[in-house]
């Protein structure tokens, strides 16, 4: 399932911008939301008032059929390790271990999203 939260960011200047911010993408149930994803256009914002851009603002869920990828803003990367071990131990994911389907994998920033996509013969 595709899971939409209506949020208000603030820009560093100071500006209140409204953006729907994805918690996850389901490429089953929205196969539209393919495009938004490949045109680096989830959760991602931009400032009326200064110009500025904020891509991957937020992380996201992205999942089509047994694969599952937690997608970081590239500003986290520092975290990546110990991402990996929370979604290890997590018990969130336990559900899916009964089904036979991996954990999600953590990558960071949409060029990373891409590689894992590419490699799987998703894009």
């Amino acid at each position: 399932m595709t899971q939409i939260l209506q949020s208000t960011i603030e820009c560093s200047c100071g500006n209140l911008i409204d953006l729907d911010l994805y918690n996850s993408v389901n490429m089953r149930v929205n196969p539209e939301l393919r495009d938004k994803v490949k045109n680096r256009k989830i959760n991602n914002y931009y400032c009326e008032k200064c110009g500025e851009e904020n891509e991957l603002s937020h992380p996201f869920l992205y999942v089509d059929g047994s694969q599952w990828i937690l997608c970081f803003p590239e500003k986290l990367r520092s975290g990546k390790s110990e991402a990996e071990k929370q979604i290890a131990k997590s018990s969130d994911y336990d559900y899916l271990d009964t089904m036979g389907i991996n954990r999600p994998k953590p990558v960071f920033g949409y060029g990373e999203l891409f590689e894992e996509l590419k490699n799987n013969g998703k894009i």
